[in-house]
């Protein structure tokens, strides 16, 4: 059973459509990628959900915590940098 609140009963995220709307995840707004990945976030935190609900849930938030990583740039590396690490690693140097 769904957790009630004084809202009413928690409802889940809308597992399918996100799914399919998630391959246009770099289109989002930053809003909508912030709601949807609390939302996400603690949609798989809840007791009362399947396996397969979880499983979905938490590869949806994965999308959507890549993309707020990729945003804040935290993968921003150079093809310089990409070639001194390779060097490195081969012996290269």
């Amino acid at each position: 059973m769904s957790e009630f609140t004084g809202d009413g009963f928690v409802s889940f995220p809308n597992l399918h459509g996100d799914k399919e709307d998630i391959h246009s995840v770099a289109e989002w707004s930053d809003e909508k990628l912030e709601y949807k990945t609390n939302q996400y976030g603690v949609f798989i935190q809840r007791e009362d959900i399947m396996p397969r609900g979880r499983a979905l849930g938490n590869w949806i938030l994965d999308y959507c915590i890549f993309e707020l990583a990729y945003r804040d740039g935290v993968y921003n590396v150079y093809t310089s940098d990409i070639q001194k690490m390779e060097d490195e690693v081969c012996g290269n140097t």
